[in-house]
């Protein structure tokens, strides 16, 4: 969520806008928020910036739960690309993405939850689009390009779930998995997502 959000105390640095949890989200935000920034930055950039891409829902979904991240979604998202269209100007392109499914990976314990895992993952993205849709901006398709929905068994392990593995986290050993996140391959696979989304 991208909001004005309280400040809490940085030894050695003092106040700063506290977003997200835990202990290593402390970021400074002299503007108030990632939104205020982004705006600022367009503004004072008119004309120099080519296209602004979003990566925007899944910590909402992580930290609240499917529905209540949901309506969140639905609630900022649209005021969000509003802003930015707004700061930006009518012929800068707007890319938002739709998201892979890292917790495909569920397979390996319990292969009949799968399909609902994925299908999970289609809803998100389906909300997704149509907000994107209704703002008249493109979106990256980042779920196709990882094979969200393939179950073909390949080498005996469903496509989706190899592509999970082979493109993020979540199957390598710690301290570097299980995690979430994309390593370079697939930060690779999401940029010519992105890349094939731009008008």
């Amino acid at each position: 969520m991208i909001t004005a959000v309280p400040t809490v105390e940085v030894p050695g640095i003092g106040p700063v806008p506290y977003e997200g949890r835990g202990d290593h989200y402390y970021c400074s935000y002299p503007h108030g928020s990632q939104l205020a920034e982004a705006v600022n930055f367009l503004r004072a950039h008119h004309g120099s910036v080519s296209v602004v891409t979003l990566d925007i829902g899944a910590n909402d979904i992580s930290q609240l739960g499917d529905v209540a991240g949901q309506a969140q979604i639905k609630a900022n998202l649209p005021v969000i690309l509003a802003a930015l269209r707004d700061a930006a100007g009518p012929d800068v392109p707007i890319i938002g993405m739709n998201y892979y499914d890292p917790f495909l990976v569920v397979w390996f314990s319990d292969p009949a939850a799968l399909q609902a895992e994925a299908l999970s993952a289609v809803d998100f993205n389906t909300m997704l689009e149509s907000i994107y849709t209704a703002a008249r901006d493109p979106l990256a398709d980042v779920a196709t390009a990882f094979s969200t929905t393939d179950f073909t068994l390949v080498g005996g392990i469903p496509l989706d779930v190899q592509r999970i593995c082979q493109w993020t986290w979540m199957c390598a050993s710690p301290p570097l998995g299980p995690n979430v996140h994309p390593n370079t391959a697939g930060y690779g696979v999401i940029a010519q997502a992105f890349e094939k989304a731009l008008p």
